[in-house]
């Protein structure tokens, strides 16, 4: 399956998540610490999203979602019940309205994934096999977590902070071969040795 990888911003677009189990809570957990703004449909919560209940970002409906569910337009919509069928028809209802749908329960029914991700923000670094293979994801995931150390949060703040001083100072076409230097020179090493 082809995949086109993408960052989105969390608090672009509300998110609403069906089920309550131990994998709506994993996708609801990523999606609080985006920012994303949720609203959920189930009929019993798992402990990790019970104590998410004081969250603002976070509505919750406890019922059943029932196949006549609609969605608004735009909305990304997370199915996780452990009923095919109901998440099969919640998937239609919901692409009839204009959402698009990640289905937990089917990698083939999904117009988005949630990959993995090593957070080092401002850097992120995402990892997916499609659904092909989660345990090749996790073992990609927790290497590439040695390889970036921590201090890599530092490197991308400053560079961060670097950027906004570079576009005040430099003229478009100079920032390019700037960053080209200063990314090859010592000022990395430097900063995630904490000499900066």
């Amino acid at each position: 399956m082809m995949s086109l990888p993408l960052v989105l911003r969390g608090n672009v677009r509300p998110f609403v998540l069906v089920g309550g189990g131990q994998v709506a809570a994993r996708k609801l957990l990523t999606l609080l610490r985006a920012g994303a703004q949720v609203h959920l449909i189930a009929p019993a919560l798992h402990d990790d999203i019970a104590a998410c209940q004081d969250n603002p970002l976070l509505r919750i409906e406890l019922r059943p979602a029932t196949p006549q569910e609609s969605f608004a337009a735009g909305v990304f919509v997370v199915l996780a019940t452990d009923d095919p069928s109901l998440n099969a028809q919640l998937a239609i209802n919901a692409r009839q309205a204009g959402c698009f749908v990640c289905r937990c329960d089917d990698t083939d029914d999904n117009d988005f994934i949630f990959p993995a991700v090593i957070d080092r923000s401002p850097l992120l670094v995402s990892v997916s096999t499609s659904g092909a293979s989660p345990a090749l994801t996790r073992h990609v995931r927790q290497r590439l977590e040695a390889f970036l150390p921590q201090e890599y949060r530092d490197l991308g703040a400053f560079a961060e902070r670097l950027r906004g001083q570079v576009k005040q100072q430099l003229a478009l076409a100079q920032r390019a071969g700037f960053w080209r230097r200063w990314i090859n020179s010592l000022a990395p090493e430097l900063v995630l040795a904490r000499q900066d």
